[in-house]
Formats: C-alpha cells, structure tokens, sequence
C-alpha cells in the first residue's frame, strides 16, 4: 500500500491518493496537479540522496538537512512559508511526513531511522576494510580487485539497502515535464544551454541532463530498442520516423523531411518524450514510476489516442505511470482498455479479439489504476468501481459546456 495525503499546501486544500501502476489526474491548469506529481517524486526519488550520504558517511541529520534543502529547491519558501501544512507519504511499512509548524520539518518513521543508522555502522566497517584491503573479492567475483572502490562501496551499500525497510524508497523514478518543446528547439546544443543556464526550473534542468544522455543512447542503440518498444506507435504520433542526419535531427515521412527546429509544437513536444519512454524500455526496473505531464500537449486526438496505446503497450511491460492532463480525450481512450479488461474479466472478450481491435496493447485492470480530478484544491476519485471504468460524467464534462452554450444560442433561432 503507498499513499500519499496532502493538506493545506500551495494551492491544494485536501488530497489523498493511492499510488498504483497507473495514476492519473485531470484538471484546469493551476490547480494542483504538477504540486501533487512533484511532491511525489521527491518522495520517491531518495535513493541517490540516501546512496551518496552513505558513502559519504554522513549521519541522518545530514541526510534530512539534504532533503529540506532540496524540497526548498523544488517548493521556493516563500510560496508556503505562511501556510500550516502537512503532508503525509507511505508505503509499506514506513512513512514521512512534512509540517510547516513553526519550521519546515521532516518526520521519518522510527524503523527508516533505526535502519539508516545500523545500515551507516556497517558500512562505515565495510569501508574501512576495503580501504585497508582486508575484503577481497570472491574467487568467481575476480573482477572487483580492478575496479574503483567507489563501485565496491556502492556495491555493498546497494546490498544492505536491500535487506532494510530503506528498500522501500530505492525505486528510481523519472520526471518528463511540460514544456518539453524546449529541448526540441535547442536540440544541436542542450549540452552548452543546460551548463549555462541558471534560473531553470529544476525539472526542466533535471530532465534535460537525463535527456541528453537518453537520446544519444536512442541514436546508438535503436536495433536494441525495437525489441522493448513499439516504434510504429512513436512514428505515428510523429507523423514520420526519428532520424539523425550530421547531428541534426529530422522527422521523415513519405511526402517530406523536415528538421525538428522547423517542426509542429506538438511534434516538438512529443519527440523528447518519446525518445525518454524508448530508452526506459531497455533499461526498466520493475516497480519505476515515470511521471509525464501533459503527455497529451499539442497533439490532435487521434495522436492523443496513439499516446495511450503506447502507454498501455510499456505498463504491459512492467513501466509504471503518474499522469497529469487537462484531456478528456486521454481518460476517454483509458475508458476502452478498462472496459475491454472488464468483458475479458466476463469471459465476453478474448485476448485475441482484443488483440485484432487495438493490436500492440493490452488491457487495463481498473485495480491497477488511480484517477481522479483536482478542483478548487480538492482531490476526488473519478473512478465509477461499478462499472470498472472512469466516470462517464467527467468525460461528458468538456461536451456538455459546448453544448450547453449551443442550446443557449439556439434559443435566439427564429421559430417557424
């Protein structure tokens, strides 16, 4: 069970989620949503932090006086400083808490800290043996007597987290931001913007350092990819293949070549994304949750629709999603993977069948999902568990108005 309960924080009022392989939320732009995703990415992305205190050798102090910091670095403190907030994160056995009480505080659950520190004790023996060369390496491990110490460190440390409640937070996480069009109009130099940027948002920073690497590894390793992911679904979306000419990249279809600097801004927001979810494929650890939002920015509907194949296609394979969208179009095309797990749940639908409706995809268990709607600060469920699908009114929302304002005017129509 992994929860996450937020109260009285930026512009949410009261938010409780269960984080499962699937999350979703909708909503209007400022009301949450990127708050909700970025607080839980914090949270889950520890183990760098908590690996590199380790070998350090630093205490659990020194560990929460990082984590502050780097909340403070993603929340800038005088956009909650006035606010009693709390914010409460579990999974499994163990919790973390955030109050804003007279201070930004850190509250970690007994069994994190015990385990932290025994977990420090050891490894603070461990490395005074290696670096006395008292640990050797095994007669079928050979290979560790060449290697830096920094790896055998890194090595034993991964083995002790391993085998402590501590493991619950080692999951490795990803975060593809909006306004992913940025990397596509400096894609020849994202190496000299990225070093000298200096007022980036942090995410922004983050997923393009990650990027960088990610594509060159798309360009070098693409035989690789294509047996971990769908390239028809990303050359659909595109409109064209991914092909790089001289260091410049190009999307290719039959009627033309056009560089990505002279592409659509839905085009230009997708490649980054895409590029990111194909490498994922290759090197995917089970329990990962990628975080993307607006996967759907820019794109017409029917490339919206080829996202969810595409999405439906990686959690099939063990890749794991937190969403957030302002389309009904996505939560209308989740709708068809949900019902089509509930008919085969019936007996009514075979895979196969399935399979000739929306080939390269699979269904949906609505238990494996979370969605829900943020309006005015409050989080609710928009799941109907009735019938194993999201809410058919939330997605007759967005039709409704038009329609509303349609039949208004239609009042001032002439009557015969």
């Amino acid at each position: 069970m992994e929860t996450l309960v937020v109260k009285n924080f930026l512009v949410i009022k009261e938010a409780s989620l269960d984080v499962k392989k699937i999350n979703i939320i909708i909503g209007s732009q400022g009301t949450g949503k990127s708050v909700l995703a970025k607080t839980l990415y914090l949270l889950k992305n520890l183990e760098n932090l908590v690996r590199s205190n380790l070998i350090k050798c630093l205490n659990f102090e020194s560990l929460n006086k990082e984590l502050k910091n780097k909340f403070i670095s993603i929340f800038p403190e005088y956009t909650w400083k006035p606010q009693n907030f709390e914010i409460f994160y579990t999974i499994g056995n163990v919790s973390i808490t955030i109050k804003n009480n007279d201070g930004l505080n850190f509250i970690f659950s007994e069994n994190l800290i015990n385990d932290y520190n025994k977990i420090l004790e050891q490894f603070i023996l461990i490395k005074e043996n290696i670096d006395n060369e008292s640990i050797k390496s095994s007669d079928d491990d050979e290979v560790l007597n060449i290697l830096p110490k920094s790896f055998i460190y890194r090595r034993h440390i991964h083995k002790l987290l391993n085998n402590s409640n501590l493991s619950h937070l080692m999951s490795s996480s990803h975060f593809i931001p909006a306004s992913r069009a940025f990397f596509s109009l400096f894609y020849e130099n994202l190496f000299s913007i990225l070093n000298s940027a200096s007022n980036l948002d942090p995410f922004l920073m983050e997923f393009g350092s990650l990027y960088e690497g990610f594509r060159s590894t798309y360009n070098r390793h693409l035989d690789s990819i294509q047996d971990s992911f769908p390239l028809e679904f990303s050359k659909q979306i595109l409109n064209g293949d991914i092909i790089l000419k001289e260091e410049k990249c190009f999307i290719v279809n039959e009627n033309q070549s056009i560089e990505l600097i002279q592409a659509s801004s839905g085009q230009q927001e997708a490649l980054p994304m895409l590029q990111t979810l194909a490498v994922l494929s290759i090197y995917n650890r089970h329990n990962n949750l990628t975080f993307i939002e607006e996967p759907e920015a820019h794109l017409f509907p029917t490339s919206q629709a080829n996202v969810m194949k595409l999405l439906s296609f990686l959690n099939n394979k063990g890749q794991n999603f937190f969403i957030t969208t302002h389309s009904p179009y996505i939560l209308s095309e989740l709708n068809n993977y949900l019902y089509a797990q509930d008919l085969i749940k019936r007996d009514f639908l075979s895979i196969e069948n399935f399979e000739k409706i929306i080939p390269s995809t699979s269904p949906i268990d609505i238990n494996n999902l979370s969605a829900y709607k943020i309006e005015d600060g409050i989080l609710t469920s928009i799941i109907d568990y009735e019938f194993s699908m999201i809410d058919s009114e939330e997605l007759d929302k967005a039709s409704s108005h038009a329609s509303d304002i349609y039949n208004q005017l239609l009042e001032f129509e002439p009557q015969d």
